[in-house]
C-alpha cells in the first residue's frame, strides 16, 4: 500500500486530539482531520495533518468537507465527531431535535463511509474505527434520548460494514466507551463535580476512564488488527455489567 492516509473526524475533541497525536507519533502517515467551524486553526498538529473544517449538524458542511477528504487516499477512518446537549430527554423531542441528533451522531458517518468504501474495495484495504457509547445497549441515559439512539445505530453500521465489505479486507469496529474522563462532561452536560464523582462511584473500578486508553484501543483496531471485524468493544471498566 502506498502512501497511506488517516482520516480522523472530530479532531478539535480531548479524545479526537489524543488520537492524532498517537498516529503523528508511532506512523508517518499523512493525516487528514475534520473540525468543528469554531475550533478552526486552533489544532496546530503540524504539517503531515490537513485540516477540514465540517459541521456535522450540516448536510451541505458534510457534502463540502467530503469532497475536500475524497482528494486524498483515505485508507484509515477514525470516526471521533458526534454531539449531545443537556435536555434530550424523550418527552422534550421533536423532529427537528431527532434529526439534528441522527445527523450529528450518524447520518454523517454513513456519507462519509459511503464516500470512502469505493476506493477501499478497489485498493482492496480497509481500517474504519467508529465510536459507539457503551450505555446505547442499556436504554440510554435518561437526558441523552436522541444520542443514544442515533449511537445505538453505529453497532448496526458496524456489523453491516462487517457482513458485507470483510472480504474486501476491510475491517471495520467501533468503541463503546463507558464513562471517561473528558471536557464534555463539564462543557457539554454541564455536570457539577458532585454529579461526576456521584457517576464514577457506579463504575466497578470506581475510576473514570482516560482520553488515554479510548486512543490506545482506536490505535490497536484501527493499525494492529488484521483479524478483528464487526465488533463493539466495550471500554467501561465493566460499568454496564
Amino acid at each position: 500500500m502506498v502512501n497511506p492516509v488517516v482520516l480522523v473526524t472530530g479532531a478539535n475533541g480531548d479524545i479526537g486530539q489524543e488520537v492524532v497525536r498517537k498516529i503523528l507519533n508511532q506512523t508517518d502517515y499523512k493525516v487528514v482531520i475534520t473540525v468543528t467551524p469554531k475550533n478552526k486553526g486552533n489544532c496546530n498538529f503540524g504539517s503531515r495533518v490537513e485540516e477540514i473544517v465540517m459541521d456535522a449538524s450540516d448536510i451541505s458542511s458534510i457534502k463540502i468537507a467530503i469532497k475536500r477528504i475524497c482528494l486524498n487516499q483515505i485508507s484509515y477512518f477514525i470516526q471521533i465527531h458526534g454531539n449531545s446537549d443537556t435536555d434530550d430527554r424523550l418527552d422534550v423531542q421533536n423532529y427537528e431535535r431527532l434529526i439534528y441528533h441522527h445527523n450529528i451522531n450518524i447520518f454523517s458517518t454513513i456519507m462519509i463511509i459511503q464516500a470512502l468504501i469505493k476506493g477501499m474495495k478497489e485498493r482492496k484495504f480497509g481500517r474504519v474505527c467508529l465510536m459507539n457509547t457503551a450505555s446505547s445497549e442499556h436504554g440510554g441515559g435518561f437526558d441523552s434520548f436522541g444520542y443514544g439512539m442515533a449511537k445505538h445505530s453505529i453497532g448496526y453500521l458496524i456489523k453491516h460494514l462487517a457482513k458485507y465489505y470483510t472480504s474486501f479486507n476491510i475491517l471495520s469496529n467501533c468503541i463503546s466507551p463507558g464513562f471517561i474522563d473528558t471536557k464534555f462532561h463539564t462543557s457539554v452536560m454541564k455536570r457539577s463535580s458532585q454529579q461526576i464523582q456521584e457517576r464514577v462511584k457506579m463504575v466497578k473500578l470506581q475510576r473514570a476512564g482516560s482520553i488515554g486508553e479510548v486512543a490506545d484501543l482506536a490505535f490497536f483496531l484501527t493499525f494492529n488488527n488484521n483479524y478483528i471485524s464487526g465488533q463493539n468493544v466495550k471500554i467501561d471498566g465493566a460499568d454496564f455489567i
